[in-house]
């Protein structure tokens, strides 16, 4: 539980009694009325109705539904205006300061709250700038001359957690960019397994690493997945391929998610995991894949490509050209051998002339002879 802090108005002459003394501890005089040494105050009780949260008067009590105490106002017993801590600064001059406490600070009650015109109205100035309502400062916390609360959204475990009656959460509330992505962040280390945590968990350095050994964890799940598809259908290794998460699982630092400090870009691989796509021999095995949806391949007709038998080769230039004719008969074969030799003297068919022969068989019957002659002589002896 909690406090909230409010300024408190009155209207008229409304009051709770007329007494010669208010109880100071639960009471304000917001005046004394009478004759002189018969003056009486005019006494209103902090928990009264006749204390209003609008300046105008409108309204009720600003603590209603919680436990008010007054903090200072009223009129002191020589009719001049109390003066308290914070008055001027926190209370906006109001006749009288309130604590509201034993707020309960759940995501329940706030959306309940959203949609009250009292929490939305009643409040103070915070010391740190603005003016916060009773709802503001449950959700964001307040700061006065009596103390600090801290609200709701302060626990960043609460970021997620839905706050108005519209659906608006903690984390939507916060307007400034770098401290949105650095609540993310926060939440994110406390709690990894929200789904809100996909991006910052895949957006590590060395990511493909810490998915495997946390592969529950929302987006690592999902890279895990990835990884085995494409391996299943062929392609290489994430490692080796892919820069960041996106080319696994596209999208995965897109919608609802928290982002990290430097923003995850799209794919800057999406060229190389096409092309080894269309160098695979099953190109349909990926045609499922997430990742290669935006490829623009027609994955049936370049499948068919890949199937289709390879054509003929060209008939080469040196081949001759096919025909049914017989071949033409040779030089020898036209012309029989009757070439003559340089004398002029024809030629026997193994190239030898006749005149030649006739000269050989003369040597040989003349040396028959000699031969013969010499045996006869050598018997006569």
């Amino acid at each position: 539980m909690v406090n909230l802090y409010s300024a408190a108005y009155t209207k008229g002459e409304s009051r709770d009694r007329d007494a010669k003394e208010c109880d100071w501890k639960n009471e304000i005089s917001m005046r004394r009325k009478g004759k002189s040494g018969n003056r009486r105050h005019w006494c209103i009780k902090a928990s009264s109705g006749n204390l209003k949260y609008q300046a105008d008067g409108g309204g009720h009590n600003p603590c209603l539904g919680f436990t008010p105490w007054i903090i200072g106002g009223g009129i002191s017993v020589h009719d001049k205006v109390k003066d308290y801590p914070g008055k001027n600064t926190n209370y906006r001059g109001a006749l009288v300061g309130l604590k509201c406490s034993g707020a309960t600070l759940t995501d329940a009650n706030l959306r309940s709250w959203s949609g009250n015109n009292q929490m939305l109205t009643a409040g103070v100035n915070d010391n740190r700038g603005g003016f916060k309502s009773l709802y503001e400062q449950a959700v964001f916390g307040v700061e006065v001359a009596q103390g600090r609360t801290d609200g709701y959204c302060s626990d960043i475990q609460n970021l997620n957690k839905v706050i108005h009656k519209d659906g608006g959460t903690c984390f939507s509330t916060i307007k400034n960019e770098v401290e949105r992505k650095n609540q993310g962040i926060l939440f994110c280390a406390k709690n990894p397994k929200d789904k809100k945590c996909a991006c910052i968990n895949t957006a590590k350095s060395g990511f493909v690493d810490f998915c495997k050994k946390n592969s529950n964890l929302p987006g690592c799940s999902e890279v895990v997945k990835g990884i085995k598809e494409f391996e299943k259908a062929g392609l290489q290794s994430a490692t080796g391929l892919f820069g960041n998460a996106d080319c696994i699982v596209p999208g995965i630092c897109s919608g609802d998610v928290y982002q990290p400090v430097s923003p995850v870009p799209a794919c800057a691989n999406k060229n190389a995991i096409c092309n080894q796509v269309m160098n695979l021999e099953n190109v349909t095995a990926a045609a499922d894949l997430k990742a290669v949806q935006g490829c623009n391949i027609n994955f049936e007709a370049e499948q068919k490509k890949k199937d289709a038998p390879p054509p003929p080769p060209p008939p080469s230039d040196a081949s001759p050209p096919p025909s049914d004719a017989s071949p033409p008969p040779s030089k020898e074969e036209e012309e029989p051998s009757k070439t003559p030799t340089e004398s002029g003297m024809p030629q026997s068919p193994g190239g030898v002339s006749r005149v030649q022969m006739g000269i050989g068989s003369l040597v040989s019957c003349c040396s028959i002879i000699i031969l013969i002659i010499i045996i006869m002589m050598t018997r006569k002896k």
